[in-house]
């Protein structure tokens, strides 16, 4: 993976690393010269896998922001950006990225505000809208991209889940110069319980059944519960409960995983299967995956759930890319069923 430490300016706040090695692209620094991304790179030095350029900056503070960009060794088939959920970072998610640049899909994530390796005044969750969110997440886009022609799919798992149906909700791409070609959404926060995980707290057995899921870093303090940024877990359930109902585009596919009744304790699986009803009925190609059973990392989970969970996203992305997104599930799926 490489990745890019930046502080971004352009907006302000408004209403993994796979396996093997990584492809370095000499001509990612094209993206962020002075003419495209309106400030000269300084101090580029490759460690590793990692790529470090010269931060932005962004209104009326700073944001040191980290982006990740995975590769695969041959072709790229397409673009897919990763939004990561509350109390998590982008390294969480390895053997997903990997699924997915093995299916020859380049990787682009990043670390919310307030979470991982940001930095600055404005690495504050709470002073970020989803509109703003959303604009932050078309602004990673623009700095990362090589090629506007490629097809795009925006994943999200949990809050990054919620996000990604708000910008195809709010058409947060049009006039970016990028289409979105599909979405993938794991456990997404469109139904939400009101207190999640363990009495209102973020914990690491009420993620996963995996004790041996990735988590860099640990849980850090600030985002051990939503209740510690009350603004924005307002605004999270806002969106859950008012906006997300709204229609999905028609022509848009989306592929959404849902874990157990019982065992979710952060999205409210019953609610995620009525959203889903309730946009099929209004004409959107909601494919659902049920994981019974599985608790709320859904890519993470032991196999074979986690395992048909990575495969069935790079089978989606591929089948949409061959007009049959959910014809190509069954021959990866097992134990989680299409509902």
């Amino acid at each position: 993976m490489l990745v890019l430490t930046v502080l971004l300016t352009s907006f302000g706040p408004g209403p993994a690393r796979a396996e093997g090695p990584v492809a370095f692209d000499a001509a990612i620094q094209s993206v962020w010269d002075e003419g495209q991304a309106g400030a000269s790179v300084l101090d580029v030095k490759l460690e590793t896998s990692r790529q470090k350029m010269k931060p932005f900056r962004f209104w009326p503070g700073s944001l040191d922001l980290r982006i990740g960009v995975d590769k695969p060794q041959g072709p790229i088939r397409g673009d897919v950006i990763y939004i990561h959920g509350f109390a998590d970072q982008l390294d969480n998610h390895p053997m997903l990225f990997e699924e997915l640049t093995k299916a020859g899909f380049r990787v682009i994530s990043f670390d919310l505000p307030g979470h991982g390796e940001n930095k600055g005044i404005q690495s504050d969750l709470g002073l970020y809208s989803f509109p703003s969110l959303a604009s932050l997440v078309v602004e990673v886009e623009k700095r990362t991209r090589e090629d506007a022609g490629r097809p795009l799919f925006i994943a999200g798992w949990s809050t990054g889940g919620l996000l990604a149906v708000r910008m195809a909700q709010m058409e947060s791409f049009k006039g970016s110069g990028r289409a979105v070609s599909g979405l993938i959404l794991y456990a997404p926060g469109v139904s939400v319980h009101l207190f999640v995980g363990w009495y209102g707290f973020v914990t690491m057995g009420t993620l996963s059944n995996n004790p041996e899921a990735p988590r860099a870093g640990g849980i850090q303090w600030h985002n051990r519960s939503p209740l510690f940024t009350p603004l924005f877990a307002l605004r999270l359930l806002g969106n859950a409960w008012f906006w997300s109902g709204e229609p999905m585009p028609k022509s848009l596919p989306v592929l959404m995983f849902v874990g157990g009744d019982a065992e979710d304790a952060y999205a409210w699986s019953p609610g995620l299967r009525i959203w889903a009803a309730d946009q099929r009925k209004s004409g959107a190609p909601v494919t659902v995956v049920e994981c019974m059973g599985a608790r709320h990392e859904l890519d993470n989970e032991k196999d074979p759930v986690g395992r048909e969970v990575r495969a069935a996203s790079a089978a989606f992305a591929r089948g949409v890319l061959s007009r049959s997104p959910a014809g190509v599930l069954d021959a990866v799926l097992g134990r989680c069923k299409k509902f």
